[in-house]
């Protein structure tokens, strides 16, 4: 399901997608659903003789990829989707340790997300080099959707 509306409005957004999957039914809501996660696990990781180390890498897999969409400008949290661990605020070394491993299996997702989340908040991140006496742009360790540092 593709919305219609600008993501600049995220609750047009939401409520466009709402309608889009109400019309549809939750039966093909699941379908939609279940074909694309097919279409994304394509990309899945490999892994023989240990399958604890298997499971616990295409769990960490699935987990980063849960908390991106190639669509919304947002990146990954350290605790994923489903906590508010750290208030769900975003961290700069997302882009050292999660960035380098997804880009292989899942550009998409880094252009999209990660890459798009920083760039979305480049002018945060320049008034911060400001304040800081520094020139370019620097990003706060710890940030939440306005991009400024977030305690």
């Amino acid at each position: 399901m593709v919305s219609n509306s600008s993501s600049d409005d995220p609750v047009a957004h939401a409520l466009d997608l709402y309608d889009t999957a109400s019309g549809l039914g939750p039966a093909l809501v699941r379908k939609s659903h279940t074909n694309q996660w097919e279409k994304w696990w394509q990309s899945g990781v490999e892994i023989e003789g240990n399958r604890t180390v298997a499971a616990s890498a295409n769990s960490s897999l699935y987990y980063l990829m849960t908390s991106m969409h190639p669509l919304e400008p947002w990146s990954v949290s350290p605790c994923g989707p489903g906590s508010n661990c750290y208030h769900q605020h975003r961290f700069w070394d997302s882009l050292t340790w999660d960035q380098g491993a997804l880009v292989l299996l899942r550009p998409d997702l880094v252009r999209h997300s990660m890459i798009a989340y920083r760039l979305a908040r480049l002018e945060a991140a320049k008034a911060r080099a400001v304040d800081y006496g520094f020139e370019g742009a620097d990003w706060p360790w710890e940030s939440a959707l306005t991009g400024l540092d977030t305690v």
